[in-house]
């Protein structure tokens, strides 16, 4: 008969690999385990404390374990329970900024707070960034509350103090003064930030030692989940618990899925491991239980083309699975020269899988950045296909696209006050609630629209703002009015309100994805021009509405399927996966390119490809419309490593060939359907033939198409 220990063993060890027991029995000294994608890290960490707790003896509420998010802390402490029942409740399992919570309340007196101090969220402040920046006479243009506070989580993330964060190349030359007063004011308010509870706890230690010993006394063993995505401050934090030997320190984590560096992440504190605590054991979980081998195997050429990484390649049982897709379309949205879109193109796919028998719930399409989701959204709407936008908001439910809209409404219909109420201090020109107030109240009182009433203000004190913007729409009606294009409008309202302006040079990569995100709107309405006759911007605005509210966010998550960004595809998993937008440019993407970012590019693709757990296709364009321009698109480095790697499950899917180029000459005169007659002043030859900049009549700057795929008829001189 086993023994009541024999048992605990077949319990805790029996449902792990050889290597996985190996880390879970680990006896002692720092621990890295380097867990590929798929490989059972959670596992790990789960059985590792249950090993201690009932095969040691080590007490629960002498373990910690720290992750990132709330669902991944939760989802551990669930496994623990049913692992070791109620003793589960005494392991200290938390977030990074949960484990410094629970220490500063119970150390605040020490750093002179009230144990009931409040936590600022992030709307808070912003408030009082807000407040502050108003009080330094910063214009909102220049440094917005948002841009603020960025650069001083940043500069907390980082360990700066107020009086360490300057910088001579900081746009606003006051904001370490910003910082300690946003600080001064915060502690007299008897309020934290979330970055105050990591930032604070390290400081807290490192300057109260009989503190410091107080928790490693409390936490012997540390466990620490995706090593990889730890920023210097939460590095400081498992440094000072575990000690400068790390005797019982665990991290568990891949670098060849750190994908978080504009957010603070340093893929150097797993890469130096070793090298912090000599003498170090690195175990390596290969093994993948989710992908097929055809699907890793496409993971590892890409991969093993980075140098910042560890060398390992993963390894699966499971069956072998169908081939990889990869097909090249003629551009992200409808058909040209007969060739079908990228969108089209995955929509006939989705399809086909589900006449095989997979289900919507199934299949996740991912993207770059989120302006890719237009013409995904569009096409999915219109054939009436359920889907959900995983952490973030459908297209067409952006703030800035609504911003957009509004304006066009407004031009569409000046009676639209709702609208214009939206939008009238959009970006930020000075007319306050206070004035907006007014102006409603006297439109009531007169019978008359909002708009009319911005001409006429009366002595509010906005009053010269009032009737710019009044100016503004009678031209953009003006404009309307001779049937100029939709597109070109909606361009004159981003240039001429200087919305595009504030959003690029606020330094924000936010800001940066709502500026694509606008341009891809003027995407989506030269493509309503390119299609109609007589494109008319009412007509657009209210198809939008239509497939909008037709739309049903509440259906059940197993009768849609998922769109969503690369990085935040990561813990996730599907059946099916296709990647999308695989060009130069578009990804990797040419701004994490120029800033030296090709790697994570290169490790962005690799967590995605490793989401899919039976098939898996990557696509691309060949033209895409960028900032409103059709630019020529090269297939994705990416694509080309499968390739030049001999990938054999990569096979493209046939396309039809474009027509015979047009080659035109300089000073050509030629018209254009929409925008009339104009003289060819430039020519560029690229990979989908000439590129040709194009003088319109009455215009003074060029516009730029693609030969092949332009309709264009010569006027003979």
């Amino acid at each position: 008969m086993s023994s009541f220990k024999e048992q605990l063993e077949r319990e805790i060890l029996k449902p792990l690999s050889d290597v996985q027991r190996e880390a879970v029995l680990h006896e002692g000294g720092p621990l890295l385990i380097v867990a590929g994608a798929g490989s059972g890290k959670t596992r790990v960490i789960t059985h590792r404390m249950a090993s201690l707790c009932r095969l040691k003896g080590v007490p629960a509420y002498r373990l910690a374990a720290v992750t990132f998010t709330n669902k991944a802390a939760r989802e551990m402490q669930e496994r623990l329970q049913g692992l070791i029942g109620p003793m589960s409740h005494d392991v200290t399992v938390k977030t990074f900024h949960g484990l410094g919570l629970y220490i500063l309340r119970r150390e605040a007196s020490l750093l002179g707070l009230a144990s009931n101090f409040t936590v600022y969220d992030a709307d808070t402040q912003e408030s009082l960034l807000k407040k502050i920046l108003k009080e330094y006479k910063v214009d909102p243009a220049l440094l917005s509350p948002k841009a603020a506070a960025a650069w001083i989580n940043r500069a907390r993330d980082e360990l700066r103090s107020p009086e360490k964060s300057g910088d001579q190349n900081l746009l606003v030359q006051e904001l370490p003064e910003i910082y300690a007063d946003y600080v001064k004011q915060m502690r007299r308010a008897g309020a934290l930030d979330f970055g105050d509870l990591i930032y604070l706890t390290v400081q807290l230690f490192q300057k109260e030692g009989e503190i410091l010993e107080k928790y490693r006394q409390r936490f012997t063993h540390l466990l620490v989940d995706e090593y990889q995505d730890t920023n210097h401050a939460q590095y400081m934090l498992c440094r000072l618990i575990a000690g400068d030997t790390g005797n019982n320190l665990l991290v568990v984590g891949d670098e060849d899925q750190s994908i978080y560096s504009w957010r603070g992440a340093d893929i150097r504190n797993i890469l130096a491991f070793e090298k912090d605590y000599p003498g170090a054991r690195v175990i390596k979980l290969t093994q993948n239980y989710r992908s097929t081998p055809q699907i890793l195997r496409a993971a590892q050429l890409v991969i093993q083309n980075n140098r910042s990484r560890r060398e390992k390649v993963l390894f699966t049982e499971n069956p072998q699975g169908p081939a990889l897709e990869v097909a090249l379309y003629a551009s992200e949205d409808y058909s040209y020269n007969g060739e079908m879109g990228e969108a089209q193109g995955v929509l006939a796919r989705i399809r086909q899988l589900l006449r095989e028998g997979y289900a919507l719930s199934d299949i996740a399409i991912f993207y770059r950045t989120n302006a890719q989701s237009r013409s995904l959204e569009t096409i999915l709407g219109q054939e009436n296909i359920p889907y959900r936008i995983y952490g973030g908001f459908r297209f067409y439910d952006r703030r800035e696209i609504k911003d957009l809209m509004a304006y066009l409404a407004v031009i569409c219909n000046p009676a639209d006050d709702v609208s214009l109420a939206r939008i009238i201090n959009v970006p930020l020109r000075g007319i306050g609630q206070g004035s907006v107030e007014q102006l409603q109240a006297a439109a009531v009182r007169e019978g008359k629209s909002l708009l009319s009433v911005l001409e006429n203000p009366g002595s509010i004190r906005a009053a010269g703002r009032t009737r710019e913007l009044h100016g503004h729409f009678l031209r953009w009606q003006s404009m309307l009015a001779e049937r100029q294009s939709p597109s070109r409008i909606a361009e004159d309202v981003l240039k001429t309100t200087g919305y595009s302006k504030v959003l690029k040079d606020s330094g924000l990569l936010e800001d940066q994805s709502r500026l694509e995100n606008l341009y891809e709107f003027i995407g989506a309405l030269q493509n309503f021009e390119e299609r109609q006759e007589n494109p008319d911007l009412a007509e657009f605005l209210q198809s939008v509405s239509l497939v909008t509210s037709e739309e049903n966010p509440d259906r059940a998550r197993d009768q849609a399927l998922t769109l969503m960004t690369l990085h935040n595809s990561k813990g996730l998993e599907f059946k099916v996966v296709f990647i999308t937008g695989l060009e130069e440019g578009t990804f990797p993407h040419s701004l994490a390119l120029s800033e030296g970012g090709e790697e994570e590019e290169r490790r962005l693709m690799y967590v995605g490809i490793t989401r899919a757990r039976e098939r898996l296709y990557l696509s691309g364009c060949r033209m895409r419309r960028v900032f409103g321009q059709m630019e020529a698109r090269l297939p994705s480095r990416f694509l080309r490593e499968l390739q030049e790697a001999g990938e054999k499950a990569a096979r493209p899917v046939a396309q039809k060939q474009p027509g015979r180029a047009e080659h035109y000459a300089l000073g050509e005169r030629v018209r254009h359907k929409r925008y009339g007659t104009g003289l060819i002043s430039s020519i560029e030859k690229t990979v989908a033939g000439q590129k040709i900049g194009l003088r319109f009549d009455g215009e003074a700057e060029d516009r730029f198409f693609l030969a092949a795929y332009t309709p264009l008829e010569r006027i003979s001189s």
